[in-house]
C-alpha cells in the first residue's frame, strides 16, 4: 500500500499564533481518499493522501495535490518553503534495483520505500502496509509535534481541495514555478524579467503569414543582389530569414490571448504586460527604467503568469 506526502516549511517571518494539538486534521476528502495534514514543530507542514494499491496511483494524486498547494501559496501566501527548487529531487542508486533508464521512465525519485526514506520538502510516495496512519507508524522519525490553530486550518488549505487531472505537477510546471520562487526573492526590475522568462519559456511559437514570409524573400533578394561584401550579405540575409519567427513579445501575446482567461479587480492584464515587457526590453538593451509603480506591476504580473501557467498546463503536462 501507498500514500502520497508532500511537506512544505513556514518561514519564520510567518506570523502566527499557533498551540500545540497532537493529531492529523482531515483536510479533504478525494473520491474514496483522504487527505489529513498537520503542522509540526520544525515549521514544517505535511499532507498526506491514501491509501493506494498501485504507486503511481499515488503519484499522479500527489501531483495534483502538489500543483494546487504551489499553484495557490505561490498565488497567495509569501511565507513557505515549497520544496519546487527541483524536478528531480533524489540521486540514482543503482543498489536499489532499477536501471537509470527505469529511474527516468518511473520518475523513481518520487518513491521512498520502509528501506529508503526520504525527509525532504516536496512530494515523495511511502510505502505502507494498509492504512493511512501507518505513515507515524514506520516514519515515526519524521514526526515532530503538532500544532494547530484552534482546529482550523490555513486559509489556503480551504482551496486545495479539488483536485483535477488537468492539473499536474510535471517537469514542465516545475521550471515555471522556479523561476516564480527566483522572483519572490529579488529587486522589482529582476523579478520583471524573471517573470517575462516564464511567459517566454510557456510562450506560442508561430511564424508569420505567407505574405509577410514572400515579402522577406524578396528583401533577401535585393540584398543578395547589393554591392555590399558578403560577410554583410550574409549577416543580412540571416537577419532576415530569422524574421520570419514570431518574436518573444509576439509569443507572449498568443499566450495571453489563448490562456489569460481571468479578469482582475484593479488593473487591465493587457496594459500591465504591455507595461512589464517594456520594462524588461529597457533592462536587457541597457536603457534607463522608471521604476514609479514597478513594485505594483511585479506583483499584477505575477498574480497573471500563475493563472496563465494554470491554464497552459492542461495542455503541458
Amino acid at each position: 500500500m501507498y500514500i502520497a506526502r508532500i511537506k512544505i516549511k513556514k518561514k519564520e517571518t510567518y506570523l502566527d499564533t499557533f498551540y500545540e494539538k497532537n493529531k492529523w486534521m482531515e483536510c479533504f476528502k478525494h473520491k474514496d481518499k483522504i487527505c489529513k495534514w498537520r503542522i509540526n514543530k520544525d515549521n514544517t507542514i505535511e499532507f498526506i493522501i491514501g491509501t493506494y494499491n498501485d504507486r503511481f496511483e499515488a503519484l499522479k494524486d500527489g501531483k495534483m495535490l502538489y500543483f494546487n498547494i504551489l499553484y495557490e501559496l505561490h498565488r497567495n501566501e509569501y511565507g513557505f518553503y515549497l520544496g519546487d527548487n527541483n524536478y528531480v529531487t533524489q540521486m540514482y542508486h543503482e543498489n536499489r534495483g532499477y536501471t537509470i533508464e527505469e529511474f527516468n521512465k518511473n520518475e523513481e525519485w518520487f518513491f521512498c520505500s520502509k528501506k529508503y526514506r526520504a525527509n525532504l520538502l516536496g512530494l515523495f510516495v511511502f510505502e505502507i502496509d494498509e492504512d493511512i496512519d501507518d505513515y507515524d507508524k514506520y516514519y515515526k522519525s519524521f514526526k515532530g509535534e503538532i500544532i494547530t490553530i484552534n482546529d482550523k486550518a490555513f486559509k489556503f488549505i480551504e482551496r486545495i481541495s479539488k483536485l483535477d487531472e488537468k492539473y499536474l505537477y510535471s517537469e514542465s510546471n516545475q521550471i515555471i514555478f522556479n523561476l516564480i520562487r527566483i522572483s519572490e526573492n529579488v529587486d522589482e526590475k529582476t523579478q520583471i524579467l524573471l517573470l517575462c522568462q516564464a511567459l517566454e519559456m510557456m510562450g506560442i511559437s508561430k511564424e508569420k503569414s505567407n505574405k509577410e514570409k514572400r515579402l522577406i524573400d524578396k528583401l533577401k533578394k535585393i540584398v543578395k543582389k547589393s554591392k555590399l561584401s558578403k560577410q554583410k550579405i550574409n549577416s543580412l540575409n540571416g537577419y532576415l530569414e530569422n524574421g520570419k519567427k514570431i518574436s518573444s513579445r509576439e509569443k507572449c501575446e498568443n499566450l495571453m490571448s489563448k490562456y489569460c482567461k481571468y479578469e482582475y479587480d484593479g488593473f487591465d492584464k493587457t496594459k500591465i504586460f504591455k507595461k512589464a515587457y517594456e520594462i524588461r526590453s529597457k533592462i536587457i538593451h541597457g536603457e534607463k527604467v522608471n521604476e514609479e509603480g514597478i513594485y505594483l506591476i511585479g506583483i499584477q504580473l505575477k498574480a497573471i503568469v500563475l493563472d496563465i501557467l494554470k491554464e497552459w498546463s492542461k495542455d503541458n503536462t
